[in-house]
């Protein structure tokens, strides 16, 4: 009897962490839509890539690894509040690991095989970078390259963190065991953490979403297909739901960074009366 009561509170309790995770989520959203506004920064520093362009990806790299210590007040509360957010979903993450999976159909397969995989990894975005940079005009030109950018250091970001953490996915063991990490002297065999298809979707539509705030539904959809692709990782048994949360995270903190770096300051204007 006592297992049975403990048993209902476990249930009622994982779907407490279930419910705040996802008000959490849909409170973040809210928060997002209510500051967004159009975007009055300057015009991108590079529409092409030349020389400057690509020399940024090293300019920049010093910037983007001490740009935590140069983080405000509400950034490190907000870096915080997630990393209490991803230590707290660790400690379940079979659980809710395996509440994805028994949603799991055909269909699902289906639609993270031709669609949502290819997405994670960039490749549905190519056709549409490749459209913004020579089908649009200097702003679309930017944003695209920008993108190639934030891919470019999340692909870095993501196999550093991976090789040197060293986590197990769902796959290496069976059963499946949450809590393996080899950590940096490893033999180099896991790779879980972070999802690099969750950190790579939501770096490129962080940059398209911040540049296009204007316009409500551009952000709607990009971060809604991130998030799809992020889920289906879990879904498809290839990730821990910790990986998917932090690698979201951490994709969107790079998708900031690289749009705000690649934009010029916003022109002043001054009146004077001498």
């Amino acid at each position: 009897m006592n297992s049975i009561s403990r048993e209902i509170k476990r249930t009622k309790f994982l779907s407490s962490i279930k419910i705040l995770f996802l008000l959490g989520i849909v409170f973040a959203f809210c928060i997002t839509a209510s500051q967004a506004q159009p975007n009055r920064e300057g015009q991108f520093k590079y529409t092409s890539p030349g020389g400057a362009y690509i020399g940024s990806y090293f300019t920049d790299l010093d910037d983007f690894l001490v740009r935590p210590l140069k983080w405000n007040r509400y950034q490190y509360i907000s870096a915080t509040a997630i990393t209490a957010a991803g230590a707290g979903l660790y400690f379940y993450d079979p659980e809710v690991r395996n509440f994805f999976i028994k949603k799991d159909s055909e269909l699902l397969v289906g639609i993270d095989k031709w669609f949502l995989d290819p997405l994670g990894v960039g490749l549905w975005v190519i056709p549409v970078v490749g459209t913004m940079y020579f089908g649009g005009d200097e702003r679309s030109a930017g944003t695209a390259l920008a993108v190639v950018k934030a891919y470019g250091y999340g692909v870095g970001t993501a196999f550093a963190m991976k090789y040197f953490l060293q986590r197990a996915r769902p796959s290496h063991f069976d059963p499946p065991n949450s809590t393996h990490w080899d950590g940096v002297f490893g033999k180099w065999e896991y790779d879980a953490f972070p999802s690099a298809h969750s950190l790579l979707s939501f770096a490129m539509a962080t940059v398209i979403a911040t540049e296009y705030n204007e316009t409500i539904w551009v952000p709607a959809l990009c971060y809604s297909l991130a998030t799809l692709a992020s889920l289906s990782r879990i879904q498809h048994g290839d990730h821990w739901p910790s990986d998917v949360l932090i690698g979201a995270a951490i994709g969107f903190g790079i998708g900031k960074f690289i749009h705000r770096t690649s934009k010029k300051p916003a022109t002043q204007f001054k009146l004077s009366f001498n």
